[in-house]
C-alpha cells in the first residue's frame, strides 16, 4: 500500500470471503494473510486520513486457487489543496474626502477602485474604508 510511492504504515486491511482476518500495514506499506483456503476474498482498507489520501479504490476482490499467491495493491495520491485569503482595513486621511464619497445618504455606498489586484473599497459614514480582495482559491 502506497501514497506516490511511499509506504503507508498503519492502515487497517480487513479481509472477508473463506475466512476472515483483520491487520495492519507494516512501516513499508506491506500486509499479508497466509493460511488461506482456496476461495473468493475482498479485502477492505480503512483507517487513513481520507481527507489528505485519496485511494482511486478502497476495496479488492481476489480469488485463490490451491497453493496460489494473489497480490493485492492499493495506491494513493495525496489530495493538496491551498487556499490565499485576506483582508485590508484603514482609515481614511481626510474628512472632505469621506464626505464626498458618503454624501448625504444614511447607507454607505460602494466605490470600485481600478487595480491590477481588483481591490473593492466601501466608505462608511465615520470615515472609515475597509478594502477587501477577492478571495482566490488555488490547487495544486
Amino acid at each position: 500500500m502506497t501514497v506516490e510511492g511511499t509506504g503507508l504504515e498503519g492502515v487497517v486491511v480487513k479481509l472477508t470471503g473463506v475466512s476472515e482476518a483483520e491487520t495492519t500495514t507494516a512501516a513499508t506499506g506491506a500486509y499479508s494473510f497466509t493460511g488461506l483456503r482456496a476461495g473468493v476474498y475482498t479485502v477492505e482498507i480503512s483507517g487513513f486520513d481520507d481527507e489528505d489520501i485519496g485511494f482511486s479504490a478502497t476495496t479488492s476482490v481476489a480469488e485463490l486457487t490451491v497453493g496460489a499467491t494473489e497480490e493485492l495493491d492499493f495506491q494513493a495520491t495525496y489530495m493538496r489543496v491551498s487556499a490565499i485569503m485576506g483582508q485590508v482595513t484603514g482609515w481614511l486621511e481626510s474628512r472632505s474626502a469621506c464626505r464626498a464619497w458618503t454624501g448625504t445618504s444614511r447607507s454607505a455606498p460602494t466605490a470600485a477602485v481600478s487595480s491590477a489586484s481588483r481591490t473593492f473599497a466601501r466608505a462608511s459614514t465615520r470615515s472609515r474604508f475597509r478594502a477587501t480582495t477577492p478571495t482566490s482559491t488555488a490547487s495544486t
